[in-house]
């Protein structure tokens, strides 16, 4: 049986075309935009609600990115 992480990880890849959030995070935070679509999504997956603690908290940092402005929408 996977564990709840995993099986968030597995729906995640499929959502983001094979991209992890752990990978979404370093390369938002590499380039200094996120794209609209993926904003969306991530704002879909907090509140779909079987999120890690992890995962969490990386969505969180992007958002809180997002809002101090270290990070830009993009369309």
């Amino acid at each position: 049986m996977q564990s709840q992480g995993n099986l968030f990880q597995e729906g995640f890849k499929n959502q983001f075309r094979g991209v992890t959030l752990e990978e979404l995070f370093a390369e938002s935070m590499l380039s200094g935009h996120l794209t609209d679509s993926n904003c969306f999504r991530l704002r879909a997956a907090l509140l779909e609600g079987s999120l890690s603690e992890e995962h969490r908290a990386i969505i969180t940092r992007i958002l809180y990115s997002l809002r101090r402005g270290t990070l830009k929408i993009m369309d």
